[in-house]
């Protein structure tokens, strides 16, 4: 699980939903943007790119139609949203989120810092 660096809380399916930009993500509750590595984000649109190109040139020249081709390019748009999200979440993509072991050794760190105060 990744969490913002500013707020704390968890990434959420709804800002990787709705980041305009890969390599930018706003957190949904502070809306401090995250950054991803760029490479990995454009390697990741770029794959999603050719996937969905190659299925509606493949449903088209099938003779599926218009329609099914629209429906194929959705239901891969979902399916890789999720697994951007998924791999953000693990880590598999490099980003400035943190992890939960982040946060407790950076409250565990401010805790003592004033008690020394």
């Amino acid at each position: 699980m990744r969490y913002c660096v500013n707020c704390h809380s968890p990434l959420t399916f709804v800002a990787v939903l709705s980041a305009l930009n890969p390599a930018r993500i706003r957190c949904t509750t502070c809306k401090h943007t995250a950054k991803v590595h760029t490479g990995y984000a454009l390697c990741a649109s770029a794959l999603v790119l050719a996937v969905l190109l190659g299925a509606t040139v493949v449903a088209n020249y099938w003779g599926y139609g218009l329609a099914t081709a629209i429906a194929i390019i959705i239901a891969f748009s979902a399916l890789f949203e999720c697994i951007y999200y998924w791999a953000l979440q693990r880590g598999i993509i490099p980003s400035d989120l943190i992890t939960r072991e982040s946060l407790t050794s950076t409250a565990t760190h401010s805790e003592a810092t004033q008690t020394q105060q």
